[in-house]
C-alpha cells in the first residue's frame, strides 16, 4: 500500500485531493542479510526504488496508544524526500488469519508546521523510526527491504491492491518467503515503533 499510496498521491495531487484509504495485508520478518534477499528478489521481481524515511509517532495526551496490548492504533508523520505524509493506521482482527490494517493517509505540505500543530493540540512525540527502505514489485506481492536504525534488517511482504488479492491472507505472504527460499530469523508481529519503545 505504501507504493500505491505514493503513486496515488501524485495522481491525486493533480486533482487537488491528497489522501487515500486502503486495507493492508502484510507480514514482517527479521533477516540476517538483506543482500541474500536482494539476490533472490532479482529473479522474482523488479526493483522499484530506494528511499530514506523518517517516521515520528504521536499519541494524544489523553490516550497512550502504546499502553494497549497489543497496540492497535498508530499515528505518524512520515518525512521522505519530496513528500510529507500524515497517517493513521488501525489493526483489525489481530491474531487471526484475517488480520489486516486499515490505513488513512494524506499528504501535508510541511512537516515542521504539522508537528507544531500536533504539539499545540497536546499530542506527545513518542518515538522516531529512521529507516532506508527498498521497494520490489513481485507479481501479486510488494516486498520491501528495511534497514532500521538501532533495530536491524527486515523484510515486509504485502499483498498488492487489485482483484488478484481476493482471498489472500498473511499466510500467503509467509508462503511467498518459504516457497522462494528466503530465509528469515523470525516472524515479527510488532510495528517498528513498538520495537523502538522496547515493547
Amino acid at each position: 500500500s505504501h507504493m500505491r499510496s505514493l503513486k496515488e498521491v501524485h495522481f491525486l495531487n493533480r486533482h487537488k485531493t491528497i489522501g487515500s484509504m486502503n486495507i493492508e495485508i502484510e507480514i514482517k520478518v527479521s533477516v540476517p542479510d538483506l543482500d541474500k534477499v536482494r539476490e533472490k528478489l532479482k529473479a522474482l521481481g523488479t526493483f522499484v526504488k530506494k528511499v530514506q524515511q523518517k517516521d515520528t509517532y504521536y499519541c494524544p495526551a489523553h490516550k497512550d496508544f502504546f499502553s494497549q496490548q497489543p497496540v492497535i492504533d498508530f499515528f505518524r508523520i512520515r518525512e521522505q524526500k519530496g513528500n510529507v505524509e500524515l497517517a493513521f493506521h488501525k489493526r483489525i482482527d489481530v491474531g487471526t488469519p484475517n488480520a489486516h490494517v486499515e490505513e488513512a493517509e494524506m499528504v501535508v505540505g510541511n512537516a515542521d508546521i504539522m508537528k507544531r500543530i500536533l504539539q499545540n493540540l497536546d499530542f506527545v512525540d513518542k518515538c522516531v523510526v529512521d529507516k532506508t527502505r527498498e521497494y520490489w514489485d513481485c507479481g501479486m506481492f510488494e516486498v520491501v527491504l528495511d534497514e532500521v536504525k538501532e533495530l536491524g534488517t527486515f523484510v515486509e511482504v504485502e499483498v498488492k491492491e487489485g482483484s488478484a488479492r481476493e482471498g489472500l491472507t498473511m499466510d500467503d505472504c509467509l508462503k511467498f518467503l518459504k516457497d522462494n527460499g528466503i530465509e528469515y530469523i523470525e516472524f515479527i508481529d510488532k510495528g517498528y515503533p513498538e520495537m523502538c519503545l522496547g515493547q
